[in-house]
């Protein structure tokens, strides 16, 4: 019966560390501007119920979504032609002249 209490606790307070985590998330999303904040905190919050990978993961996903709002954040105030983190995709904030480059 001991056993089960221990592992109950354990289990909770997995949970709770879990929910801290997607809340967390959630508010960092948000301060920054990142799109579907609320999905990407649910996300990082169930993953980081798996051992050893799932906070990872999650972490790599997060990371994948944010720079493209980030970047764009930042590039938008620069007057520059940017290309995003190498896709084909190419945004044009300032044009000198008409002409098609």
């Amino acid at each position: 019966m001991r056993f089960f209490a221990k592992v109950g606790a354990y289990v909770l307070g997995n949970v709770l560390i879990s929910v801290i985590t997607g809340a967390a998330t959630f508010i960092w999303l948000i301060a920054f501007g990142v799109p579907y904040p609320l999905l990407l905190a649910i996300f990082v919050a169930v993953l980081d119920l798996v051992p050893i990978v799932g906070s990872t993961v999650a972490g790599v996903v997060v990371a994948a979504v944010a720079p493209d709002r980030v970047a764009s954040d930042l590039h938008r105030n620069d007057r520059v032609f940017s290309s995003h983190f190498g896709s084909s995709r190419t945004t044009c904030w300032y044009r000198e002249s008409s002409a098609a480059w």
